[in-house]
């Protein structure tokens, strides 16, 4: 198992169905600059991410970043490019082996977790959930 949901329920931005998937628990990134750490994804649960950012059914996890792909028409002339994340590539794999499991319970979590260093946001804005959705996630001396 190399990733766990931590939280599900309503976006904090929108109302819609999101979930805290972190990944790494047994496989470390191959991405040089992230290495070895937890990374946690923000994403709709009923939409697969590459949809999302087409319809803009992203703004539950993405919130109104100009970056946003769906609103390249209004974003401002020196934000030329989108959002640097390949929402068809991790995104949606993590989307589609994750989307129906049972969230772990929170101690259950932070025991599969420890102490490696934690990415919040690989994906997604933090802030589209509510801050108990990061209980699970240990803090330095745990």
């Amino acid at each position: 198992m190399n990733a766990i949901k931590i939280w599900e329920g309503p976006s904090v931005l929108t109302g819609d169905p999101v979930m805290v998937i972190v990944t790494g628990l047994k496989t470390k990134s191959t991405n040089s600059k992230t290495d070895d750490m937890y990374q946690s994804w923000i994403l709709r649960q009923d939409v697969p991410p590459h949809t999302a950012a087409k319809t803009g059914e992203d703004e539950a996890v993405c919130g109104m970043c100009p970056l946003r792909p769906f609103l390249k028409a209004t974003r401002p002339a020196h934000l030329s490019k989108s959002c640097y994340v390949k929402v068809f590539q991790a995104p949606l794999s993590t989307w589609k082996a994750n989307k129906d499991k049972p969230v772990t319970p929170v101690e259950q979590a932070r025991k599969l977790l420890g102490n490696k260093p934690f990415r919040f946001g690989a994906y997604g804005d933090p802030a589209a959930v509510p801050q108990e959705a990061w209980a699970a996630v240990p803090t330095g001396g745990e």
